[in-house]
């Protein structure tokens, strides 16, 4: 079985709770190597999945993951991340998904994505800010 990354993309224009548009900025913030175990899922259900597991922040949302799903979400959530929302999007393999009302994986043009800022470049801000402190 192949394993699957998985990126997670915050919308940078989007007004709080509103939809993903073609023309809006996203920032790589997240990503990961999945498990062969969550390569049987088809991506548009594993997308769907993943948008409560990244979005769970709760006591009583998390006790409703099963624990691969708790160690991904700890994993997001040690990253100090905000909570995934709707607008934002999800690449998993060469496939990408926003997250839509009631956490539906709307597919989306990979090859349109405005991605304004990389995960190497975020972790490379992070490190300046703390040697400047």
């Amino acid at each position: 079985m192949e394993q699957k990354r998985v990126t997670v993309l915050h919308n940078r224009d989007a007004r709080r709770d509103s939809l993903y548009l073609p023309a809006d900025h996203l920032a790589e913030v997240y990503s990961r190597l999945l498990s062969s175990d969550w390569s049987l899922w088809t991506p548009d259900l594993l997308a769907e999945s993943l948008f409560w597991v990244f979005r769970a922040q709760e006591p009583r949302e998390l006790l409703t993951l099963s624990a691969k799903e708790q160690a991904l979400n700890s994993a997001y959530r040690n990253r100090r991340l905000r909570p995934f929302v709707r607008g934002d999007v999800l690449v998993i393999g060469n496939q990408a998904f926003a997250c839509e009302p009631w956490g539906r994986a709307l597919p989306v043009d990979r090859n349109a994505l405005k991605i304004v800022t990389r995960l190497a470049d975020t972790r490379r801000e992070r490190r300046t800010a703390a040697r400047a402190r």
